[in-house]
């Protein structure tokens, strides 16, 4: 839905004046599928990106839909356009584990995983200068949240030989060996430095125990 903004005449008495008026003036998709809309954003080219919560990525254009493609995962909580002079992404969309990176055909051209048990919490994208000033270099940066399921029953049983004390030893160092990793993985900013011309994307990562390096050239 958009919001119309009523525009005061000079010659008007009106009290309105810049107040947002809730007429819906357009609504897409209600009649096309049952699935919410965890996010919305809009193309250079004016288009429309909206990411369901049943995984789908639908593209409107004029009030028609121009395309319904699948994120990787089953959800899309993210849709955020990439900036306008990249040669070869449009926008991207997060959810269900997975970056998903979008061309101007709104086909995937590149796909990053979280680490297995988080989900992308929070994302940005930008422009910088990198050390080479004559070349534009295009960053995400991205946190993380937990999604794993902790079993609070897992080690309910007591061990009743040695053999299988012994295996609870291990398993239990190993589960907080996984939980001490999604610690340190919903601590961490991933980054992804993109250069036009160059194609492929260098990735870094800022760490509660360590600063990120410069961003490349």
């Amino acid at each position: 839905d958009l919001l119309v903004q009523r525009q005061k005449k000079p010659d008007s008495d009106d009290d309105a004046v810049g107040k947002l008026h809730g007429t819906s003036v357009m609504t897409l998709g209600m009649e096309l599928r049952r699935a919410y809309i965890n996010s919305l954003d809009v193309l250079s080219d004016g288009s429309i990106v909206s990411g369901l919560d049943d995984g789908h990525v639908q593209i409107w254009r004029r009030g028609e839909m121009v395309k319904d493609a699948r994120h990787v995962g089953s959800s899309v909580n993210h849709v955020l356009t990439f900036p306008e002079n990249s040669e070869n992404v449009a926008f991207l969309t997060a959810g269900d584990g997975s970056i998903c990176l979008w061309n101007q055909e709104y086909e995937h051209v590149n796909v990053f995983p979280s680490y297995p048990g988080t989900t992308p919490a929070s994302l940005a994208v930008g422009t910088m200068v990198g050390s080479n000033p004559t070349a534009t270099v295009h960053y995400i940066a991205a946190c993380f949240r937990i999604t794993r399921q902790v079993d609070q029953h897992q080690f309910r049983l007591v061990p009743q030989t040695e053999a299988e004390r012994r295996r609870r030893e291990a398993a239990e160092l190993q589960e907080r060996m996984i939980q001490n990793q999604l610690l340190v993985s919903s601590r961490t900013v991933k980054l992804w430095y993109y250069t036009n011309g160059d194609g492929s994307f260098r990735e870094d990562a800022i760490t509660p125990n360590n600063e990120s390096s410069e961003a490349p050239a």
